[in-house]
């Protein structure tokens, strides 16, 4: 049930984001690594914990926030959970389009928090996803979170082109990181693990409405509510302002 699962959720990712890339013709090692580890590794310790965690209630997915790249106050209260790959082009639409936007509208009251769901047939999904946490132990993990998606032409190149390790470093380099440890870092599959362990978690949530909880990316969790898209800004708004009213 587990492989039928997983490969389901692979097919319906990649008719959520984008057609399959020349790349998917002439590499397609690069989509067997990825779903040999989905579809027959048992999980983790770590994601089998978490598999058991959340439970649909009332239309919310209980989401752990604790120990996931986040920003915003604690005691926010909107939470916003997404589960994104930093080559999708929807993903990358979406940052640019709505991502301010939000958080310029609702100051001090969002506390966002990113998890990742590479895509299969995205060469070089999984490693910006290493990429970025590794920024992440020098404390810049949303600024390379941003540079990603800004450099969205590079990253998603229209040739299907696998970035070198260099490209990375570079990126690192802008931002004044010390290279050697970030070079280190990515080079040693330091968080690979921790990419893996996102997937395991997407693909465990339970189904809604016959609908595969994390269906495509970007997926969002908001207080709970499901929504799949690269939704607007007014369909965000239409849901927080709902939760706002319903405060005590």
């Amino acid at each position: 049930m587990r492989k039928i699962i997983a490969l389901s959720l692979l097919i319906a990712s990649a008719l959520a984001c984008e057609s399959l890339p020349d790349q998917f013709q002439r590499e397609p090692e690069i989509v067997t690594r990825v779903v040999t580890r989905v579809v027959t590794e048992e999980p983790t310790e770590e994601a089998t914990q978490a598999a058991a965690a959340p439970e649909l209630e009332d239309g919310r997915y209980e989401m752990p926030v604790e120990g996931f790249p986040s920003f915003g106050p604690d005691e926010a209260p909107i939470t916003i959970v997404e589960f994104s790959d930093y080559q999708c082009p929807y993903c990358a639409r979406w940052h640019e389009e709505t991502y301010h936007q939000l958080l310029d509208a609702y100051p001090g009251q969002i506390r966002f928090v990113y998890r990742n769901y590479p895509l299969a047939f995205h060469q070089n999904a999984m490693l910006s996803a290493q990429a970025a946490l590794c920024a992440g132990d020098q404390d810049q993990y949303w600024e390379y979170h941003d540079k990603l998606f800004e450099e969205k032409d590079l990253v998603n190149d229209a040739q299907g082109r696998t970035l070198e390790v260099e490209t990375y470093v570079q990126f690192a380099s802008d931002l004044a990181l010390d290279t050697d440890e970030f070079e280190a870092c990515l080079t040693s599959g330091k968080h690979e693990q921790t990419v893996f362990d996102d997937i395991d978690f997407a693909n465990s949530l339970p189904m809604e409405n016959g609908e595969t909880a994390v269906s495509g990316t970007p997926a969002f969790f908001i207080n709970g509510r499901r929504l799949v898209g690269a939704y607007p800004f007014a369909s965000f708004k239409e849901i927080i302002d709902e939760e706002l009213a319903a405060l005590p």
